[in-house]
């Protein structure tokens, strides 16, 4: 599974009380309320339909367009691509339910409901004035929110985490707050990656990975988490492993998207230099191998065909110029 969230949508009270539903027909038996769901896209296949794939991006998250694997998703659900669009007209296809947030059913009577019913006093009229206040504090909170989730898209970590702390302040329900693992942990963490730490911002994402899927095995979050560094690590304090990875997704992501060639080629050089340095057996070890062929297709998208040419000779060992103009076709008589 391949999945991102955009934006989280709650209800506009934290508590549902068993007398106020005794009498709805269609509430017999219920236990729990849906008290939120987040937005975003999500994408599912089998192993063996990725198989070697799996890694890096499958779907194209975060690429600025469909990837060109998303046809074999068996299950999906908005588009992945559009996931880190800046404008909202971009990412307007990254805004479909994914995930139910809910609340248990409290047992008794709501004891808002006699208060408000109650002859104006100085309780009823305070009562009102803290339900007023507390409104506008969420919808403030819900606006810094989403200001937070479009400075994530904008790749602004820092705008993002302030913005994350101040709805935090406002509203400090825990079921909303951003460290709350089964709602916006995984958004504070990529805004932390955006920032420059990407050892904290990985522990989040795995939190919040670990939280909302729970029965997904070890290996498949280990390598969600691995995807979403790949996408989103900023900053130079990366392990080598880190580094290795982020530099093979920034290659494969000429799949999907135009990128720099010095891009290209400065990935390119870091996974050449330092892939010996990294565990055969690791699961990122055949992903990031697989760079060090595309790195050809990444230059000659660029139009740097020169380069392309070099590393095309250097990684599959021939001078077929023929060979080298089928496989990168866009260099194809330059």
């Amino acid at each position: 599974m391949e999945y991102f969230v955009s934006g989280m949508r709650t209800a506009t009270r934290p508590t549902v009380y068993q007398t106020e539903i005794m009498n709805v027909s269609g509430c017999q038996g219920a236990t729990h309320f849906v008290y939120g769901y987040n937005l975003g896209a999500f994408a599912l296949g089998s192993y063996k339909a990725i198989g070697g794939e799996v890694g890096g991006t499958v779907w194209g998250i975060g690429a600025g367009g469909r990837g060109q694997h998303e046809n074999t998703a068996e299950k999906r659900s908005g588009e992945l691509g559009s996931c880190r669009g800046i404008t909202a007209k971009d990412s307007d296809t990254c805004k479909a339910p994914i995930r139910l947030l809910l609340r248990e059913i409290a047992a008794g009577d709501n004891p808002d409901v006699a208060a408000a019913q109650a002859p104006d006093t100085s309780e009823s009229l305070n009562l009102a004035g803290q339900m007023k206040a507390e409104g506008n504090r969420m919808n403030a909170a819900n606006e810094l929110r989403q200001s937070a989730m479009q400075k994530m898209q904008a790749r602004d970590g820092k705008g993002c985490i302030s913005d994350l702390d101040a709805a935090d302040s406002l509203d400090p329900d825990p079921g909303r707050v951003s460290n709350n693992p089964h709602g916006l942990l995984r958004i504070r963490g990529i805004c932390i990656m955006l920032a420059g730490n990407c050892t904290d911002g990985k522990t989040a994402v795995r939190k919040g990975l670990q939280a909302s899927m729970p029965h997904l095995h070890t290996e498949i979050i280990d390598r969600s988490v691995d995807s979403v560094l790949g996408n989103f690590c900023q900053g130079e304090q990366l392990s080598l492993r880190d580094t290795l990875i982020r530099a093979a997704n920034d290659i494969h992501k000429t799949n999907v998207q135009k990128v720099e060639a010095k891009t290209c080629l400065s990935a390119y050089q870091i996974i050449k230099q330092n892939l010996s340095k990294l565990d055969p057996n690791d699961h990122q070890f055949s992903h990031i191998k697989a760079a060090l062929n595309s790195a050809t297709v990444c230059l000659a998208n660029a139009n740097d065909c020169d380069s392309a040419w070099k590393i095309y000779q250097s990684e599959f060992n021939t001078s077929n110029r023929a060979g080298f103009e089928a496989f990168a076709s866009t260099c194809k008589g330059k």
